[in-house]
Formats: structure tokens, sequence, C-alpha cells
């Protein structure tokens, strides 16, 4: 744990101190300042107090981790680490977020992609133990007072990743296979500003920009305004 010591961090004093502190400190430990240090201290509090949440954790179970196997569409190496495992057969993956109420914590999990790491930790387990487990998260928000909401993913949304993770397999072995790794479009692009950009020049900025160009071709002076 930092000491918040030596600032500003911009300063070669900070530079020397943060070698020296980072040379001395114990190995294989986690280095954060005080106020991170609290923040996750408040952030476990809230998840072992809460009446579901906290049964979960408190479960006999495997804590992350590593499961190898092979796809069994195209033997491709498959890892997975899950945060959790219970012996009653449900994977738990904690997440920190702004928001958890359901419609933005949709949003997260799309945006994350964290329903591919639900069918790959999913298709882990089911290849290891033979169990087909459930995918639960548990949504904690980051600030005070750390609000929780706790999430099974359904159905369609991991036959969904399933086939997203299949394209991303076989995508990947035409790779390997052509040692080809494209990205993006290596043409001329055209691009222009977002939908929402041009409708606000439409508004009132834009009327304003209207009448002033109106006026100065009124009164005569400076170049006309191109539209």
């Amino acid at each position: 744990m930092k000491q918040s010591g030596a600032e500003p961090r911009a300063t070669n004093q900070y530079k020397e101190w943060k070698a020296e502190f980072l040379m001395n400190s114990p190995p294989g430990k986690i280095i954060m300042d005080m106020n991170e240090f609290n923040a996750a201290l408040k952030i476990a509090r809230a998840v072992r107090e809460h009446p579901i949440a906290g049964k979960l954790l408190s479960e006999p179970g495997t804590a992350a981790g590593i499961l190898q196997w092979k796809h069994p569409g195209t033997g491709t190496d498959m890892k997975a680490r899950p945060d959790w495992v219970t012996e009653s057969g449900k994977i738990v993956s904690i997440k920190i977020c702004e928001d958890a109420r359901p419609m933005a914590f949709s949003w997260n999990i799309w945006n994350h992609l964290h329903h591919l790491q639900a069918y790959v930790n999913t298709e882990g387990v089911f290849m290891i133990t033979g169990k087909l487990c459930p995918f639960i998260f548990i949504a904690v928000e980051k600030d005070l007072p750390n609000g929780i909401m706790v999430y099974e993913l359904d159905e369609h949304s991991i036959s969904a990743a399933a086939s997203e993770v299949y394209r991303c397999i076989r995508l990947y072995e035409q790779c390997i296979a052509s040692d080809n790794w494209p990205a993006y479009p290596a043409d001329l692009q055209f691009i222009a500003l977002p939908p929402w950009a041009t409708q606000a020049n439409s508004g009132e900025y834009g009327k304003d920009f209207e009448a002033e160009s109106t006026e100065n071709k009124n009164q005569g002076g400076g170049a006309d305004y191109v539209g």
C-alpha cells in the first residue's frame, strides 16, 4: 500500500521515490494508494453484507482457478480464469461499474464483452467438470453507497456469445494459417460529424450563425459565409 508521499508525480523527485519504493516493496504485493485501498475495503464490505452476493461468495468453491481445454468445434487451445466457482455449480464474476441498474449494466456487459467471458467460462467449466453452470454477475457501483445488483445471464445471451466466440476462433485460426493479421481497411474512407452534431447546428447555434451571416451581408462587410 503506497503512502501519498512525494508529489507532484511529474517531478524527478517523485519518480526517484517511486522507483525506490517499488524496489523495496515485498514481492507479489499489489501497490495502491490509500484512496484506492479504502475504496476497495468499502466495496468488499458492501458485497459481503449483500444478502445474495455475500451468500454466493461464502459458499465453498474455487477462486481464480485456471481452466484449460480444447474448443470442441475447432480444437483450438482455450483458457479461462473464473472469479469464483461454487461447489453447488455457479460461476460468479464481480464487476465494478458506474451504474448497476439493469439497463445500464446490460450496456456495460455489451460494451466490455462480458457475455463472451461468460460463455468461455461456462464452456470451460463444462469441459472440465461436465457441469453446465449458470453465470452470475455481481455488479457493484464504485461510488458510495456502492449499490449492488446480482444478475444471471440469460441463455439467449450465452448462445449469442457462443456464436461470436466461434467466429473469433475461426478468424484467429485463419490468421495463424496465413500469417496475415488484418486490422482496418487500407483504402481511403469518408468520415462525417456524428448525427447529433449536425442536428445541434440546425438548432439555436445554427440560427445564431445564420443571423450573423445575414447581418454581415446586409452591412456589406467582410466575405460571405459559405454554408
